[in-house]
């Protein structure tokens, strides 16, 4: 198993000759007030054992929290742990549009793994996607304290919290309930078409990321800047442009420096 620093998922839905990408923008905090549209990703942790996959899988249950079906086939999973490891499965069997390996030249990680997978889009997704966020809201009074974050992280890490019937919520040792932090990072959930992210490429090209910060619905990720550019052709063409002369989609590795 190869070294890596992160793993995500980006979902592509596919409708007739349109694409659309399925992106999240992130939760501002004092730290990183950016807000910024991205896949669903993040790094890894010591209990994914070095497996990519499990990163990528984690990472993006977290971050959709749970409502997002990858996988036509899916059943309705209500326990987080077991999408997760559906989820990865289906990522080690190679189940996917296409795998990058993403570098930055000015950093000393290692790369970053991302997953595109094309998913059969529910429009219930939003919809859900907003109720768990609103719940989130009303819970994550604890978040926004250093040491009540901290009195949560343990009882998380201890067993004593134990897990609420709702995805990214724990009861903790004295009834109350409060969101995951790891479930938290996602504020908005919205499907980008084709020609609205030729836009975005095109005003990073004029005017920069200082114009991008100004108008927050175009301000993207430095990485999903990257990988727009080097799938210029898919969203010119469609996914045509991915297609092995038998006319199967090909689980291609490519590795970009950024």
């Amino acid at each position: 198993m190869f070294e890596y620093s992160s793993a995500s998922i980006l979902p592509i839905v596919a409708s007739g000759k349109e694409l659309h990408f399925l992106l999240g923008r992130e939760e501002g905090t004092r730290a990183r007030v950016t807000k910024r549209w991205c896949a669903f990703g993040g790094r890894k942790k010591q209990t994914d054992n070095n497996d990519p996959c499990v990163t990528a899988a984690r990472e993006f249950v977290e971050e959709s929290a749970n409502v997002v079906k990858l996988y036509e086939n899916d059943i309705p999973i209500l326990d987080h742990q077991q999408h997760i490891d559906l989820i990865s499965k289906r990522l080690a069997n190679e189940e996917y549009l296409l795998r990058l390996k993403l570098h930055r030249r000015s950093s000393k990680r290692h790369a970053h793994i991302l997953y595109m997978v094309v998913i059969d889009f529910e429009p219930s997704i939003l919809h859900n996607f907003n109720v768990v966020r609103a719940a989130q809201d009303a819970c994550s009074y604890i978040l926004l304290d250093k040491a009540k974050r901290a009195y949560l992280r343990g009882e998380i890490q201890s067993g004593i919290a134990k897990d609420c019937l709702l995805p990214g919520f724990v009861q903790l040792g004295n009834g109350c309930i409060a969101t995951r932090p790891d479930w938290a990072e996602k504020r908005e959930l919205r499907l980008w078409g084709t020609e609205e992210l030729k836009e975005v490429l095109q005003t990073y090209a004029q005017s920069g990321e200082g114009k991008c910060m100004r108008v927050s619905s175009y301000f993207f990720r430095h990485d999903m800047i990257s990988v727009l550019i080097l799938f210029h052709g898919l969203l010119c063409h469609g996914l045509s442009t991915l297609c092995e002369g038998s006319g199967q989609m090909s689980p291609e590795k490519e590795i970009l420096k950024l």
